[in-house]
Protein backbone atom coordinates (compact mmCIF):
# COMPACT_ATOMS: atom_id res chain seq x y z
CA UNK A 1 0.00 0.00 0.00
CA UNK A 2 1.36 3.35 -1.19
CA UNK A 3 0.65 6.74 1.17
CA UNK A 4 -1.38 8.88 -1.41
CA UNK A 5 -2.26 11.27 2.05
CA UNK A 6 0.43 13.08 3.65
CA UNK A 7 -0.65 14.48 6.80
CA UNK A 8 1.68 16.91 8.53
CA UNK A 9 1.07 19.12 11.99
CA UNK A 10 2.73 21.59 13.00
CA UNK A 11 2.39 25.08 15.27
CA UNK A 12 -1.21 24.16 14.93
CA UNK A 13 -1.58 24.06 11.62
CA UNK A 14 -2.53 20.49 9.57
CA UNK A 15 -1.41 20.25 5.90
CA UNK A 16 -3.15 17.89 4.03
CA UNK A 17 -0.90 16.80 0.56
CA UNK A 18 -2.98 14.67 -2.21
CA UNK A 19 0.18 12.93 -3.32
CA UNK A 20 -0.80 11.04 -6.21
CA UNK A 21 -0.02 13.00 -9.22
CA UNK A 22 0.42 10.46 -11.72
CA UNK A 23 -3.29 10.33 -11.77
CA UNK A 24 -4.16 13.91 -11.70
CA UNK A 25 -4.87 13.31 -7.94
CA UNK A 26 -8.09 11.61 -9.22
CA UNK A 27 -9.85 10.43 -6.34
CA UNK A 28 -9.90 6.04 -5.93
CA UNK A 29 -11.06 4.30 -2.86
CA UNK A 30 -7.24 3.96 -1.51
CA UNK A 31 -7.27 7.86 -1.14
CA UNK A 32 -10.76 7.74 0.12
CA UNK A 33 -9.57 6.06 3.35
CA UNK A 34 -6.16 7.92 3.90
CA UNK A 35 -8.05 10.93 3.45
CA UNK A 36 -11.03 10.23 6.25
CA UNK A 37 -8.09 8.58 8.64
CA UNK A 38 -6.45 11.69 8.23
CA UNK A 39 -8.90 14.22 9.30
CA UNK A 40 -10.19 12.06 11.81
CA UNK A 41 -6.41 12.97 13.16
CA UNK A 42 -6.95 16.01 12.45
CA UNK A 43 -10.31 16.30 14.39
CA UNK A 44 -8.49 14.55 17.58
CA UNK A 45 -6.00 17.08 17.52
CA UNK A 46 -6.81 19.96 20.07
CA UNK A 47 -3.99 22.05 18.68
CA UNK A 48 -4.91 22.37 15.52
CA UNK A 49 -6.03 25.48 14.44
CA UNK A 50 -6.49 25.40 10.69
CA UNK A 51 -6.09 23.09 8.15
CA UNK A 52 -4.48 23.59 4.84
CA UNK A 53 -4.87 20.63 1.86
CA UNK A 54 -2.39 20.78 -0.93
CA UNK A 55 -1.60 18.11 -3.79
CA UNK A 56 1.56 17.60 -5.53
CA UNK A 57 1.48 17.60 -9.17
CA UNK A 58 -0.09 20.18 -11.77
CA UNK A 59 -3.58 19.08 -11.15
CA UNK A 60 -5.18 19.87 -7.27
CA UNK A 61 -7.46 16.51 -7.78
CA UNK A 62 -9.57 15.73 -10.69
CA UNK A 63 -12.46 13.88 -9.26
CA UNK A 64 -13.51 10.81 -8.80
CA UNK A 65 -11.01 7.99 -10.71
CA UNK A 66 -13.79 6.29 -13.39
CA UNK A 67 -11.06 3.85 -14.38
CA UNK A 68 -11.18 2.27 -10.50
CA UNK A 69 -14.31 0.44 -11.37
CA UNK A 70 -13.85 -0.46 -14.93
Amino acid sequence: MTDVIRLEIERGLATITLDRPEAANAVNGEMKSQLLEALLQVRADAGVRAVLILAEGKNFCVGQDLGEHA
